[in-house]
């Protein structure tokens, strides 16, 4: 969480692209997050696949989604019962957060208004993602550390 007398920590890292399937949930319901990588980890499991890795698709322009993303080895065949897509490679801002949406949206707030501005940088795409330090299949979605990760570009 931020205090109110402090920032977020914000650095800069390069991540590698992600191809993977995901089910598509409300943000505001973090029950339905919860249920949503429950039933990732359940098929992914009944599979043989490893469930390491899951994160979430942050969409701030198709308002109240939010995309449990499970990434599959690239041997995977292709699953019809999920939707597929790809986290792109690229330079990310990222940012550590804990608890709920209006916590999540303070941060956001700071990120946007202050720390952007002066940062030399500009937002690069339009999605997100975040990642867990615990199972977000089996930790309430409130309770769960994240690591928010935002795409961005120079600004010059």
């Amino acid at each position: 969480m931020v205090p109110v007398n402090s920032c977020p920590a914000i650095c800069i890292v390069q991540k590698a692209s992600i191809k993977g399937v995901y089910l598509l949930t409300p943000f505001d319901l973090p029950e339905a997050i919860t249920q949503a990588f429950q039933t990732l980890v359940r098929y992914a499991r009944s599979h043989g696949w490893g469930i390491s890795g899951l994160c979430g698709i942050l969409a701030p322009h198709q308002r109240n989604t939010y995309k449990a993303f499970l990434p599959l080895a690239p041997e995977s065949a292709y699953i019809p019962l999920f939707c597929i897509t790809e986290i792109p490679r690229g330079t990310y801002a990222s940012i550590s957060i804990s608890g709920n949406r209006r916590q999540t949206n303070k941060t956001a707030h700071y990120f946007l208004q202050h720390w952007l501005p002066a940062s030399g940088y500009k937002i690069a795409g339009t999605n997100g993602l975040e990642t867990f330090t615990d199972c977000p299949a089996s930790t309430p979605y409130v309770q769960l550390e994240r690591q928010i990760y935002i795409p961005v570009e120079p600004s010059l």
